[in-house]
């Protein structure tokens, strides 16, 4: 499904990351980090921001990083991001024919 708008993008990538196996951490709005536990709680912190970053964490206990900004396309709103989380975001923004 491609996005209409950056909440519904933030929703899908996230729902990926949780669906992967990955734990939702905190989330860095440049001026607190915020402990989220839930899709709602994470797409609450970052859509209250046009910048932040979401950390999570993989079974093994590494950490890692989504970058989300907010205000261009949809598509684009995963502007960066660690590369061990390529295997849960890549096949959702690919499916909206955006190839990150």
């Amino acid at each position: 499904m491609k996005p209409s708008n950056d909440r519904e993008a933030i929703t899908l990538i996230i729902n990926g990351i949780v669906a992967g196996g990955l734990t939702l951490r905190d989330v860095e709005d440049g001026e607190e980090v915020i402990p989220v536990s839930t899709t709602a709680e994470a797409v609450e912190a970052i859509t209250a921001v046009d910048i932040a970053t979401l950390n999570v964490l993989h079974p093994n206990g590494s950490r890692t990083f989504v970058w989300f900004v907010q205000g261009n396309e949809p598509e684009e709103v995963a502007a960066d991001y660690g590369v061990s989380l390529s295997p849960f975001i890549d096949p959702i923004t690919d499916s909206w024919g955006f190839h990150s």
